[in-house]
Order: structure tokens, then sequence, then C-alpha cells
């Protein structure tokens, strides 16, 4: 289960800014994106180039144009994909759009396109997205002043049609409701990392239980101790009875912003807070807690910005009665500014961590995404994906999406921020002699 936030936001307004576009203003560069998209390419530890993997396939919006942001937010269920494209303009300047993809056993492709019934400029639909068997939820933080909201799709048999928008009770003006999201059956889960219950822009979550014929608001959830402006609700993850939320500019016991999250149970009746989590290695503007991502008895947590924007993602275990930090991941080739830990998924005993600023085998800053293994009660870096033909900006592992059966990587710089998404099947026989 995972769910990566993909903004960030000014302290004196409530101009909202695609964090992929910070990621490209940050980095100082210029000039135009690729408009040649070639084979994305594997490699092992040591770097080595090799084949792709079948099918190895690309995803792109059948209507894409520059500046759609297609892939900042991606959701895989079976042989479905859900991806979002929140700057898309069908129906105002950025309203945005989701599209819903289907494997036919040979390929992917494109059999539906989400927008709201009520879409406006700047809603940013698709910023967030969701998606469990015929159910589909699209986030839209900027909807109604960016109070926020989340729309419900469900397919019939023939197509995907809206049955349902979510806003919160209380909702406010600025509260970004819908930034975050995670589905797993029957529950879903909302950041409105904005919200100001316990401080200003301390945020909340929220959750919905689906009871058969209508989507349910529940108790929010909201942190022991948060202070202002910690973002709370910045990244989601749902599995079961447990929740994990990030707080990308939380204070650590140092006192110090280098992001927290939190994890909670639900015991039958309450959401009951378990644990706090902050790396023990923490330092200013880490973003620990910028992605989130819960599988079991485990928590991954990304840290972007750590060790000057190298980034780091840590691995966090509960053993009955407590989460502790078990070890820190990082890439066997970090650099600085690779932003290693942008986005996380975890499945299992696999992790799969995006790196937005990481080198393909041309050095060129396109980015990168590493999958992780769990043996022999070790965890290894197994694999490194990328494209070999993308340019800087591509921001390739923006968005990362993991199953039993796909790995998935989106890149929502690519041709101009047209963006496109990389599928590859998971299949056990690539995984050994990579030598």
């Amino acid at each position: 289960m995972k769910s990566t936030a993909f903004f960030q936001f000014t302290k004196t307004s409530l101009t909202v800014i695609c964090v992929f576009s910070l990621l490209l203003i940050a980095l100082n560069t210029s000039g135009a994106l690729a408009e040649q998209q070639g084979t994305t390419a594997l490699s092992s530890n040591s770097g080595k180039s090799l084949n792709a993997i079948t099918p190895n396939d690309t995803i792109e919006a059948n209507d894409g144009v520059a500046n759609d942001g297609f892939a900042v937010a991606i959701s895989v269920w079976g042989h479905r994909v859900l991806v979002g494209a929140e700057g898309q303009d069908e129906v105002a300047n950025s309203a945005g759009a989701a599209y819903i993809y289907e494997f036919n056993g040979v390929s992917w492709n494109q059999v539906d396109k989400l927008i709201a019934n009520d879409g406006a400029s700047y809603d940013y639909f698709g910023g967030a997205v969701a998606l469990w068997g015929d159910v589909a939820m699209v986030g839209a933080r900027g909807d109604d002043g960016l109070t926020g909201a989340v729309y419900v799709f469900n397919y019939n048999g023939v197509d995907w049609v809206q049955v349902d928008k979510l806003t919160a009770s209380d909702a406010a003006s600025g509260d970004m409701f819908g930034n975050a999201i995670s589905l797993k059956g029957n529950r879903l889960l909302v950041g409105a990392p904005r919200d100001d219950d316990n401080a200003y822009n301390s945020g909340a979550v929220y959750i919905f239980e689906y009871d058969g014929m209508d989507w349910n608001e529940q108790p929010k959830l909201l942190p022991d101790g948060a202070v202002f402006e910690e973002l709370f609700g910045s990244a989601v993850s749902l599995d079961g009875d447990r929740a994990l939320v990030g707080a990308y500019n939380g204070k650590n016991p140092s006192n110090v912003r280098s992001g927290i999250a939190y994890v909670f149970h639900f015991d039958g009746i309450n959401w009951i807070q378990k644990g706090k989590m902050f790396a023990s290695d923490g330092a200013e503007t880490d973003y620990f807690g910028f992605s989130v991502s819960l599988s079991g008895d485990r928590a991954l947590i990304g840290s972007h910005g750590h060790g000057f924007y190298t980034g780091a993602a840590y691995l966090y275990t509960y053993d009955g009665n407590n989460w502790g930090q078990e070890l820190k991941l990082t890439s066997n080739n970090a650099e600085l500014d690779d932003y290693f830990g942008t986005s996380v998924s975890l499945n299992h005993d696999r992790a799969l961590i995006g790196a937005t600023r990481g080198d393909n085998d041309n050095m060129v800053d396109s980015g990168s995404a590493y999958v992780f293994d769990y043996n022999d009660g070790n965890w290894v870096q197994a694999l490194r994906l990328f494209d070999n033909t993308g340019a800087v900006n591509d921001v390739f592992g923006f968005a990362v999406g993991l199953t039993n059966s796909w790995l998935i990587a989106g890149s929502p710089g690519t041709n101009s921020s047209k963006g496109i998404v990389h599928i590859y099947l998971d299949d056990p026989v690539y995984q050994d002699g990579f030598d």
C-alpha cells in the first residue's frame, strides 16, 4: 500500500505549487525537455545496463499535451493502473484528470479518462489517486478555494462513473483535503495537511468507511503534540487496521524540523496513536515523511532531503508492542541531489524507492528507482530502474507503484511535462543472474 504527497506550499499565501515543479526550479536547470522516449532499462547493483523485461511497457494519455503533469500520482491494483494528471486542461486550467489503464495479457491500454463533474480551474484533480477493485478515488486538493475534495468513481462493467464527492464535515478554505489518499477495501484515508485544529497548518487525516451504500466520515485523526506547520497528512498509507501518516515538516525530539511520521492502530472502536517516528540521524529539511508506505508490520518512510538531498528511506518494524527503526536504506551509487526517497512503495519483502534526480547510464539526472529485496534477514538492493534516453527534469520515479506482479515508475516531467509511466512485469526469472 502506498501513497505519496506531491505538493509544496508557501507560508504566506494559498499558492499551491506541484512538487515536481519545485524540484525543477530548485535544481536550477533550464532548457526544453527531451522529446524522445526510448527503452527503459534495468541495471544491477553495478550499474550495468540490462535488457528490458517483458513486457516493458510505457503508457501515456491518449490526449496528453505539455504541462499535463501526467504521472504525478499512480495507483495499481491487479491488472489496472490509475494515473493522475493534475495539470490537464480539458475542463479548465489545471482542473486535472485521471486515466485508467488495463493489461490485456499483451499490452497496457487506456480504457477511460476520469474528470470531475464540477471541475474548475486549479482544482488539481488527479494530484492524488487510489484504486481498489472497481473503485477509483481521485483527490482534488484545490477544489473550492483549496478546501479540497475526493471524487469516487465506480466501474459498472462498461464505464467508470462518478458516484460521489467526499468533503470534510468541518471543511475550511486552504485545508487541502484530498492532497493524499489511501484506499483499502471499504476504508479510505484522506490527508488535509493544512487543517488548523491543533495549530496553524498542523494538519489532519480523515477516515471514511463504506457501508454498502455510502462513504461515511469517521472521527478524524489528529496527532499528539502537533506543532504549527507540521503538515500532518501530507502523505498517508493504509493497511487493514493500521494507518501511517507523514508530517514532513514536523519537529523531532531535538526540536529540528527534519520531519516525522505517525502510526495509528484501530482497536475496533477507536484509532489509537501507537508510534511517532523520526530518523535517528535527522537534520533540518530532510523531509522525513514526505512519502510513506505501510505493509503489515513494516513501515517505509522517505526522506529525500537527507544528506544534501542525496536522500534516504527508513524502515520501521512492529514487534507486537512498539514500532522501531530497523534500518536506513540508501542506493549503492548515491550522489548529492539524487532525491532518493521522493516516493516509496512497500509490498511485503520488496521495496521500490524513487530518486527523481538519479543518473541513467549516460550520467543524466533524469531520475531512477531502486528495488530492494529482503533475503536471509537482510535488505539488499536488487535492481535499478531508469530510462537510458531520459533527460534532465524527467523526474523518473516521482511516483512509484509495486505489487506482486508489477513495478511501476512515473516520469511527470518527460516531454515538457506531458508525462509518461514505465511499467515492468515483476517476473522472478529476471531477478537472478544480473552479473
